[in-house]
C-alpha cells in the first residue's frame, strides 16, 4: 500500500521541479553577439570562361568551374553549420 503512494509522491515532487520557466525579460542573460568567420562570408567567385574552343581548353575550364562550384559549396556548408550552432 505504500509503494504507490510513496511512487506518486515522488512523481509529484519531479513534476514540481520539472515545471520552472526560464527567465524571461530583463532577467534573462545578456547574448553575446559572434560572427561567423569572415572566409564564410564571401561571395562565390564568378566562374571562368573557356579561352577557346578546343577540347583540352573545354575539359580544363570545366575542372575550374567544379572546383570553384565545390569550394563555394564548402564555405556555403560551413555557413550553414556555424548558423544552426550559435542560433539559439
Amino acid at each position: 500500500m505504500y509503494k504507490p503512494m510513496l511512487a506518486v509522491a515522488c512523481a509529484l515532487m519531479l513534476a514540481a521541479c520539472a515545471s520552472t520557466t526560464p527567465p524571461i525579460g530583463d532577467n534573462s542573460p545578456p547574448r553575446i553577439k559572434q560572427h561567423p568567420p569572415q572566409a564564410d562570408l564571401e561571395e562565390c567567385p564568378a566562374l571562368p570562361a573557356a579561352k577557346d574552343g578546343s577540347r583540352p581548353e573545354i575539359l580544363a575550364n570545366h575542372i575550374s568551374v567544379a572546383r570553384a562550384y565545390h569550394a563555394c559549396r564548402e564555405r556555403q556548408r560551413a555557413l550553414a553549420e556555424w548558423v544552426k550552432r550559435n542560433d539559439r
